[in-house]
């Protein structure tokens, strides 16, 4: 989805995990979120809050802009 993105020219804002990932690579903005994975009985419960406080974040400043 990220290739076909960037093939049609738009810009590709990517939010990942602190790492150097093929994702990152390809994107114009990169952000990166760190919440260490947490796993209970084979359930992945990692916190997604970091996530979330970076999203609110990009939508706030979006709202500003128009």
């Amino acid at each position: 989805m990220a290739t076909a993105i960037k093939n049609k020219n738009h810009t590709l804002v990517s939010i990942t995990t602190l790492s150097d990932n093929s994702l990152q690579k390809l994107a114009d903005y990169s952000l990166f979120c760190y919440s260490p994975a947490k796993f209970l009985k084979g359930y992945n419960i990692t916190d997604k809050a970091p996530l979330l406080v970076t999203l609110n974040s990009l939508f706030e400043k979006y709202q500003q802009y128009v």
